[in-house]
Formats: C-alpha cells, structure tokens, sequence
C-alpha cells in the first residue's frame, strides 16, 4: 500500500513539473515582437501568426508592423487573415487594429525602426523574400526557403564589396569565391 501511495505521488510531482515546463511563456516575453517580416505565406512560415497576434491582443499600444513583399503581403490577407480561416486584424478592433501590413519594395532598402531593410526575390514556389538587415555597422542576410538564387547572392557581394565587410561570412552555397 505504501509503495502504491509513492509511486501515485511521484507520478503526480513528475507530471506537474513536466507541466510547468512545457507551459506557454509569459505574454511579457511577447513584448518585444513589433516588427515581423514575413519570406512567404507557406503554413510553415505563418501558421504561429495568428496565434501571436491573439496572445499580444490587448496588451500592444502600437499595431504590430508586418512587412514583406506585396505577393506575400496579398497572400496573407487572401489566405490566411482573410476573416474565413482567421480574422483580418488588419481591420479589428475597429478603430485599433493589432496589426498593419506594409509593403516593401523589392530591392529598395526602407527603413524600418532604426534597421534598413532590403527584400531581394528569391526562386520557391510562391512569390518569396530573402532579407538583408543593415543597422548601419553590421548586415545580416536571411535567404528563407529557396532553390538557385543568383540575385540574393549578387546582392549581397554588392554590399559587401561596397562596405568592405562580409566577406568571410558568405555561405559555403555562394556561387562566389
């Protein structure tokens, strides 16, 4: 009886600390999430942003700013924010949506927040983005899903030659030595 009285507590303190582990994060650590720049519309690239827009409602003071290229941007109104699948929060609440999409153009570098941002078309499926974050110091590059693309690496030995930086950080796919 007592090895049965063990074996349930011990199984009820593993579980509940098993619990406490995989629980959500607290909506705090959502906070710093303003700005999301989405590559495509794939459900493996958008499928958590319904979902993140729910837990930061309410709780943001400015829209969150999602940004991409406009195929990707009318992509996500059509199939995904499109008040069938999940609600446009484009549009809600009215007069205070959670959300704005903006457009960027392609390889024009805007400015969003204190970063330059260039969207380069990449080869995939459906109309994608590779990114290029310049903070003025220091660029980062995500190429996203893509098959050959000579463009993003065009680009970016073109930013690298013109600020003399990057160089020993090219992938070892770059069709450039």
């Amino acid at each position: 009886y007592l090895l049965l009285v063990f074996f349930c507590l011990f199984s009820f303190t593993f579980y509940f600390f098993f619990f406490l582990m995989i629980r959500r994060p607290p909506r705090s650590t959502l906070f710093p999430y303003t700005t999301l720049f989405r590559s495509h519309y794939h459900l493996d690239h958008t499928a958590s942003l319904p979902f993140f827009i729910v837990n930061v409602f309410g709780l943001v003071t400015e829209p969150v700013g999602i940004f991409g290229i406009e195929p990707v941007i009318d992509g996500l109104k059509k199939y995904i924010l499109n008040d069938q699948v999940w609600p446009d929060f484009t549009q809600l609440p009215i007069n205070d949506p959670m959300i704005r999409m903006e457009i960027l153009q392609e390889e024009v570098a805007t400015t969003v927040g204190k970063y330059l941002v260039t969207a380069i078309r990449v080869n995939h499926s459906v109309p994608t983005a590779g990114f290029i974050i310049d903070d003025g110091d220091v660029s980062i590059a995500f190429s996203s899903d893509t098959g050959p693309t000579e463009r993003f690496w065009e680009y970016m030995v073109l930013r690298s030659e013109e600020r003399r930086v990057g160089k020993e950080c090219r992938c070892r796919w770059a069709p450039y030595p």
